[in-house]
């Protein structure tokens, strides 16, 4: 989706990136509370800063997607939340 740059720097500011993993239905940080940066490719300008799954995080989203899967809560192959809380 295209937005126009002061658009997309507003929608950047107000979305909350560290608690950007989604896992059993919620949004959450990394459990180890790492990051890192996302740069703009044209300008090298870091953009925002995102959490950075650790091998926890991964764990609990594969336990989720079985546990899911055992429940038959996997009709349509993906659930969707509304995307990452904001700021």
């Amino acid at each position: 989706m295209y937005a126009p740059r002061g658009e997309a720097d507003a929608w950047i500011k107000a979305t909350d990136f560290i608690a950007a993993l989604f896992v059993d239905g919620n949004w959450r940080k990394a459990g180890s509370g790492g990051t890192f940066p996302v740069r703009e490719p044209s300008s090298g300008k870091v953009l925002c800063d995102v959490a950075e799954a650790g091998e926890d995080d991964v764990q609990a989203a594969v336990a989720a997607r079985v546990g899911l899967g055992q429940r038959g809560g996997l009709e349509h192959g993906v659930t969707h939340g509304a995307g990452p809380p904001r700021g």
